[in-house]
């Protein structure tokens, strides 16, 4: 079943901001499992924005938080 634009925007920025914050830990963290943890979450957002778009019929702007990798 497929979402509306407008739900599918909604939904998508709230993964982005999500990915933001967890950009900004990454960034601050300087033991290597909090990263990895930061990154973690950076990955399952994106999986969740990839998952959004492919149910979403119409054409979705792309932003860098999409496949941000360090």
């Amino acid at each position: 079943m497929g979402i509306s634009r407008a739900e599918a925007i909604e939904r998508i920025e709230s993964q982005r901001d999500a990915i933001r914050e967890h950009i900004e830990k990454y960034e601050r963290y300087v033991e290597d499992y909090d990263k990895e943890y930061a990154l973690k979450t950076i990955r399952n957002c994106q999986g969740r924005i990839e998952h959004i778009k492919d149910r979403c019929s119409s054409e979705l702007d792309y932003s860098y938080e999409d496949d941000w990798r360090p």
